[in-house]
């Protein structure tokens, strides 16, 4: 089937289903994450590491691929195999990083400043594609979710990253209402995409207006619920 697919319809078709099909695994993740104490990072087994790792894999290829697809939408490229090449090397280099800080376990760094970069990165990414999309007409939800997709394109990698970390203190008051102010940007971010997402996906194949409002307000109910649970940990963490 996979060859089939390959050779009817290029890797492209296959990327553009496993861009989808990660990205609802990651819907998944993110209401798992929402339940557990985010602030804190992640220490447990050598089992406990590697599954955070494979839980990595689609994590990552869904961000590359969709800056991937973003250098298409907004800025002209139009080199796709290269581009897919990009997204695998680039892909097998992040996994190499995580893995060897999963292994030693023994890195620390300040939550405030890998925070502060992370987002002051995150950004800038989120401002330059809004300023792409100045002016072309597009609504206020489609702008959103592609603005949401360059924060969580360096905010939910940075997350993976820094649960493998140690944090070094003591951290004053505002550094710590910073760090979970960035985890509620995360957090806001991250379910606006996956609702957006799931949405989307469910609109291609539902031909009733009907079922489709009823798709986007179960979605938003669930998004909503997943949310505030979350914020709920974070704030009270």
């Amino acid at each position: 089937m996979n060859n089939y697919h390959l050779a009817r319809k290029g890797p492209f078709f296959i990327a553009a289903w496993v861009h989808r099909a990660t990205g609802i695994y990651l819907v998944f993740m993110l209401a798992l994450l929402s339940l557990v104490q985010l602030e804190a990072p992640y220490h447990g087994s050598a089992l406990d590491s590697i599954l955070a790792w494979m839980a990595s894999v689609p994590l990552i290829f869904h961000a590359l691929n969709g800056a991937r697809l973003m250098l298409y939408e907004f800025y002209g490229r139009r080199d796709d195999k290269e581009m897919l090449y990009w997204v695998g090397a680039v892909s097998c280099l992040y996994l190499l990083v995580l893995a060897i800080l999963a292994v030693s376990s023994n890195q620390s760094v300040s939550p405030f400043f890998f925070w502060l970069a992370a987002c002051s990165l995150a950004l800038v990414a989120a401002c330059a594609i809004r300023a792409r999309l100045r002016g072309l007409g597009h609504s206020l939800l489609w702008v959103l979710q592609r603005v949401t997709a360059a924060l969580l394109l360096v905010l939910a990698p940075s997350f993976a990253m820094y649960v493998h970390l140690r944090p070094i203190g003591p951290q004053t008051g505002f550094q710590v209402a910073f760090v979970r102010g960035v985890y509620l940007l995360l957090l806001g971010s991250a379910l606006y995409h996956a609702g957006y997402g799931l949405w989307s996906i469910s609109a291609d194949y539902l031909g009733s207006k009907v079922l489709r409002v009823i798709t986007g307000a179960a979605v938003t109910l669930a998004m909503l619920a997943v949310g505030s649970a979350g914020v709920k940990i974070l704030l009270t963490g």
